[in-house]
């Protein structure tokens, strides 16, 4: 295996390691009420906000024995959570309001990202130095990929044709390394993932970049935390105690980053201080938005949240939209408001 190949696989590795469940499992915590979480995809950096709810105890002082597993992405989420295979979830929000269009009893109950992480992440240089410089160039995503699905309506709002982008349709591992091969010009992903490839890029001499949904005018919602509409009916409480815990760790891991990244390392050790640390920063930047400060982390308002229905709707054309009291609600909300620097 040549070095040039050797680092395109490490890349691969990093974007598609095995997952490893962590737990709040103290000792003796057989009275605690165990619950499942489910991550969209397998752990990297942007998932830095939510171990340290786990390390520092806050799952733990809530009564609560969480196990956190990963998923195959939110449509994934969505579902088993709809199932009962688990009690919450982590998802994109628009995979939540297609949920409801399927009659699957699911709710946001926190939002965590509030800007979309949508991106298409591209060499330097390839031709793609804004939005309109999509069309005719060749881009790799999963099938059913958000980031694709949205094209139309980012398109739309950035004046170009989002059907002259030409996808090309791969398995989530290709990705990275097509990249770096020069055989795509771009490749759909969050823009989290971003220090991941540029880690490896430096490293076989190439630049990336990306070009985010969100600063070209894409205001909708992304991930945020799911529950079963079951679960929210009979049992508020427990929803409040985990939400509570939630919002207990975001706080700690965007006030006290450094201390966050190592205890990210010490589960997911394949990624360097450095990517961990920009990636948390990242989505440290979408959770920290004007409306966490007036509302309080994991609140969510009725305009954005009807946009962001709007233009699900739009971008998977469907026939209608689901209502807005059946996608999320504030209830549980616990009042914890972010550190203010």
């Amino acid at each position: 295996m040549t070095t040039d190949v050797r680092r395109r696989h490490l890349l691969g590795a990093a974007l598609a390691t095995a997952a490893v469940a962590i737990s709040s499992r103290p000792v003796f915590a057989q009275s605690r009420k165990q619950v499942k979480f489910l991550f969209d995809v397998l752990p990297n950096p942007k998932h830095a906000l939510f171990y340290p709810a786990a390390k520092k105890g806050f799952f733990a002082a809530q009564g609560l024995d969480v196990t956190i597993e990963s998923s195959k992405g939110s449509a994934d989420v969505i579902q088993n959570v709809a199932s009962g295979a688990a009690q919450f979830g982590f998802a994109d929000a628009s995979a939540a309001v297609l949920g409801r269009t399927r009659d699957l009893p699911v709710t946001l109950v926190a939002m965590v990202h509030y800007k979309t992480l949508m991106s298409i992440i591209t060499r330097v240089p390839s031709g793609i130095d804004k939005p309109a410089d999509l069309v005719g160039k060749k881009i790799a995503s999963t099938s059913g990929d958000a980031v694709r699905m949205v094209m139309p309506a980012f398109a739309k709002m950035n004046g170009f044709d989002g059907e002259k982008v030409n996808f090309l349709t791969v398995n989530q591992p290709a990705k990275a390394s097509m990249l770096m091969a020069g055989q795509v010009d771009g490749v759909c992903d969050y823009l989290s993932a971003l220090p991941i490839y540029r880690e490896a890029g430096k490293a076989i001499g190439l630049e990336l970049k990306a070009i985010s949904y969100a600063e070209y005018g894409l205001d909708i919602y992304s991930n945020g935390i799911i529950v079963h509409d079951d679960l929210l009916r009979s049992d508020p409480a427990l929803v409040k105690s985990f939400v509570r815990a939630i919002a207990q760790g975001l706080e700690f891991a965007t006030r006290q980053r450094d201390e966050a990244v190592q205890i990210f390392r010490e589960y997911q050790p394949q990624y360097s201080e450095a990517v961990t640390r920009e990636g948390l920063d990242i989505v440290a930047e979408y959770l920290l938005v004007p409306e966490v400060f007036t509302g309080g982390l994991g609140s969510m308002s009725a305009d954005k949240m009807d946009r962001t229905i709007k233009t699900t709707v739009e971008a998977y054309g469907l026939s209608k939209a689901p209502a807005a009291a059946s996608v999320y609600t504030n209830a549980m909300l616990p009042g914890i408001f972010p550190h203010k620097a």
